[in-house]
């Protein structure tokens, strides 16, 4: 009986056209959630093989500077993951007079400059017209014996005149008088050249700074709006309103724009520390960079 019964309950159970479909749709999503599971570790393990290249190139970095800066091994080095962008504003006038004041170039040309003059003016005495004019008085005595020598001394007086009139030299006084110029001329065109260079770097890197002060601070805003979107993103998948592949570029639109923003933040650094070399100027603390290492003090006026 058991077996005559078993063709009709398989015939009662046999499964209809919505039964199938439905079937297709279970194996359809299973074969797509398989896909992105997939896609999804190849996607992490793309991530941790940057993460490991990455890691590998900071400790080579970071023995390269312990080495720079004789520093031990046991020594460690470590970054801040956080970026923080304060803008700092620089005034071009006033970065200006700091390079051109503190400048020690600047500073080393100025003091050839006024060797120079001393020498053209040792030159032009030289092998010159001259007249010497000296005048003497005294007060002397003789006598036989040391012990009444003071007694009724006599005055003494004398002028003497010598002058020295060169007739020919054979041009050997022009001519040195002449290079002694043309040296004064060449120090004051380096140190107008120099100033030229300075006022011209210094806007340059001033603008520099304002373009990624700017640019950084607006990647930070596009950065939120990144994380924003994937977090979003990741919240639609989990419904199924979304695929992975939505989700992963997601992902990669925030990891560009972190990379963007590291870049904008890095060249803001950059151009901070070559104002600071040309200028010899800490703005973001307010100080002389010698004096804030403590150096050297600097009177200068910061108003």
């Amino acid at each position: 009986m058991l077996a005559d019964g078993l063709p009709r309950v398989r015939a009662g159970f046999r499964p209809g056209p919505g039964t199938r479909r439905g079937d297709q749709r279970h194996v359809r999503r299973s074969r797509r959630e398989a896909a992105d599971l997939d896609q999804a570790r190849v996607e992490l393990a793309n991530a941790e093989q940057q993460l490991q290249q990455s890691q590998s190139q900071f400790r080579l970095q970071a023995a390269s500077l312990k080495t720079r800066l004789n520093l031990a091994e046991s020594d460690s080095i470590t970054l801040a993951p956080s970026i923080m962008v304060n803008p700092v504003p620089i005034d071009v006038e006033q970065a200006t007079q700091f390079a051109l004041q503190l400048t020690p170039r600047l500073r080393q040309l100025g003091i050839q400059y006024r060797q120079n003059e001393l020498q053209l003016d040792q030159t032009e005495g030289r092998n010159s017209f001259r007249m010497n004019l000296e005048f003497s008085y005294g007060r002397e005595r003789q006598d036989p014996r040391f012990q009444s020598i003071w007694g009724s001394p006599t005055n003494t007086y004398s002028i003497d005149v010598s002058a020295y009139i060169p007739i020919w030299d054979g041009g050997e006084r022009s001519s040195r008088v002449a290079s002694s110029r043309i040296r004064l001329d060449q120090t004051r065109l380096r140190i107008e050249q120099a100033e030229t260079q300075i006022v011209s770097n210094v806007a340059n890197e001033i603008r520099n700074i304002d373009e990624f002060q700017t640019r950084a601070l607006s990647m930070e805003e596009n950065l939120q709006l990144a994380s924003d979107l994937s977090a979003s993103s990741l919240a639609l998948y989990r419904e199924g309103t979304a695929t992975i592949l939505d989700v992963l570029q997601s992902f990669r639109r925030e990891v560009d724009t972190a990379d963007n923003l590291l870049d904008a933040y890095l060249g803001w650094r950059r151009a901070l520390l070559r104002i600071q070399r040309l200028t010899y100027f800490d703005f973001e603390l307010g100080l002389p960079v010698l004096e804030r290492f403590g150096v050297s003090q600097f009177s200068t006026d910061t108003d």
